[in-house]
């Protein structure tokens, strides 16, 4: 079962990334994951089983914004003292990305 701080390889887009566990509420993880451009990404999935294969079915997984992060993970996140590196795609968008908590 992952937990907080946890590092893992989880199959996205194609390609293993390297990912990181930022918070945890019940079976669900919040993950950032490195793609191999050097953007991240936030995705929730299942804790039991990151790759998706037992607890639950591939489309359960989803991406979440870091410009919508729902509050139950912003507070989870500052909970557990969690920071994210935070590099996504829409970085040229947009000029400062807002902090987690």
């Amino acid at each position: 079962m992952l937990e907080i701080g946890d590092y893992f390889y989880i199959r996205i887009n194609q390609g293993d990334r390297h990912a990181e566990v930022l918070a945890v509420i019940g079976d669900q993880a919040l993950i950032e994951y490195y793609m191999p451009n050097g953007t991240t990404a936030l995705r929730v999935i299942d804790r039991r089983d990151p790759h998706g294969t037992e607890y639950e079915p591939r489309g359960k997984r989803g991406n979440v914004s870091y410009f919508r992060l729902p509050k139950k993970w912003s507070r989870a996140m500052e909970e557990a003292g969690s920071t994210w590196y935070a590099n996504p795609q829409q970085w040229n968008q947009v000029k400062e990305l807002p902090e987690p908590y």
